[in-house]
């Protein structure tokens, strides 16, 4: 039985076509030319090595020091989220109506994460919020702080879905015997045993609930690709 759904939030919730990442990513850039005195190539190449190697920056700068992470989060995230995120009822609607308790399971700082939820109109729906601050310093993919998150859920390992971006980030949950389901764009290789369900887009998402059992069959009945205009936002003959 599925106890509780783990979200990532950037680019999981909300396509990586907005920008909101590269927003971000071009103010770590800028932080690390104003304070490393690096070129703009050469801050750029850094943080995407910290990413490769450590699963995001935050968490490499963490690890190696020589930066004040607190200013460096703080400088990063303060940007217009309004400029790049909108509610989407499609995923209002996919939220609301999953039939076990959501979590948000993210990399980034608790008041960004609370700021995103609140744009797209879905902060009311999830009990949890395990931002990079629960994980003091370690953040995903960390198999540490994977662990502290199911013990502060108190569930075994095979109650847990997780739904994130970075196949990286799936491996230790599937370690641990959580569901995994990736979220990519379409064309992606297909992993070999590290994730349950590949999915390219919200409908595939809910496709993947469904045989997990999280949505029930009736909730299946999809319109157009729509979630917003599926069956379950109806009554329940509509789907006769």
């Amino acid at each position: 039985m599925v106890e509780y759904i783990l979200f990532d939030l950037d680019e999981t919730l909300y396509p990586p076509s907005v920008g909101l990442m590269q927003a971000i990513s071009a103010r770590i850039n800028a932080y690390l030319v104003a304070h490393l005195g690096l070129t703009h190539p050469a801050a750029d190449s850094l943080r995407r090595d910290y990413e490769r190697r450590y699963g995001s920056f935050f968490h490499g700068v963490a690890l190696l020091g020589g930066l004040d992470l607190g200013d460096l989060s703080a400088y990063a995230h303060d940007v217009n989220i309004e400029q790049y995120l909108a509610p989407d009822a499609d995923l209002g609607c996919l939220i609301e109506c999953i039939q076990s308790p959501r979590v948000i399971f993210t990399n980034a700082p608790h008041a960004y994460a609370e700021r995103v939820l609140t744009r797209l109109g879905i902060s009311q729906q999830f009990a949890r919020l395990f931002a990079y601050e629960f994980g003091e310093g370690s953040g995903k993919p960390s198999a540490a702080v994977y662990t502290k998150v199911q013990r502060a859920l108190d569930v075994p390992g095979d109650a847990l879905v997780m739904v994130d971006d970075a196949l990286s980030n799936l491996v230790p949950a599937h370690t641990l015997g959580w569901k995994t389901i990736w979220v990519t764009s379409a064309g992606a290789p297909q992993p070999n045993g590290t994730v349950d369900f590949v999915a390219h887009d919200l409908w595939q998402i809910a496709d993947a609930f469904h045989q997990l059992g999280i949505i029930d069959s009736r909730h299946r009945v999809m319109a157009g690709h729509r979630l917003a205009g599926c069956v379950w936002t109806q009554p329940a003959q509509a789907s006769a």
